[in-house]
């Protein structure tokens, strides 16, 4: 059985022209992919643009340079980073370490439980808990005065001492 050299041509030039036809579909689909991909990653628009020339110009190298140097994270992941990181920071905020014997304390707490040291006071005029390195009560504007048993308590002005006392 032999075939025909005019069927075998007509058939390589069909199967060239899929072949073509299917590397347009699969470069349109690289630039599209490529676009949508670096939207998700920045809002520059500029970024953008230089992000879609590559595979335009280059094909299939470009999109291995692309893929080298688009960004990390997606604009998504960064914000989702970046409220893990504020909530963690919170966190730690919230609890922090006694001045004299260093065991952790909450932020809300005036004397720590275990060597009851005065962390805060609350200030006379409006009760708000001031943190010791505060000059003036942030709220109504009260001055906070130094105790005199050392640099860590601070007391503010007409501060009833009666808990002082009980220590």
């Amino acid at each position: 059985m032999t075939l025909d050299p005019i069927f075998l041509q007509k058939l390589f030039t069909i199967l060239g022209w899929y072949g073509v036809l299917f590397a347009i579909v699969l470069w349109l689909a690289v630039i599209r992919w490529t676009w949508q991909d670096i939207s998700r990653r920045t809002e520059r628009p500029a970024y953008r643009l230089l992000a879609a020339l590559l595979p335009v110009l280059l094909f299939l190298p470009g999109v291995l340079i692309y893929l080298v140097l688009r960004p990390k994270m997606t604009l998504d992941e960064n914000y989702q980073f970046s409220l893990e990181e504020e909530a963690l920071l919170q966190t730690l905020d919230e609890y922090r370490v006694c001045p004299a014997c260093e065991k952790p304390i909450q932020a809300n707490w005036t004397f720590c439980p275990v060597c009851q040291t005065r962390i805060r006071s609350k200030c006379s005029g409006c009760g708000e808990l001031l943190i010791p390195e505060w000059a003036i009560c942030p709220v109504c504007g009260r001055q906070v005065l130094s105790s005199s048993t050392g640099g860590n308590s601070y007391i503010s002005e007409h501060t009833d001492h009666s808990r002082d006392n009980n220590r």
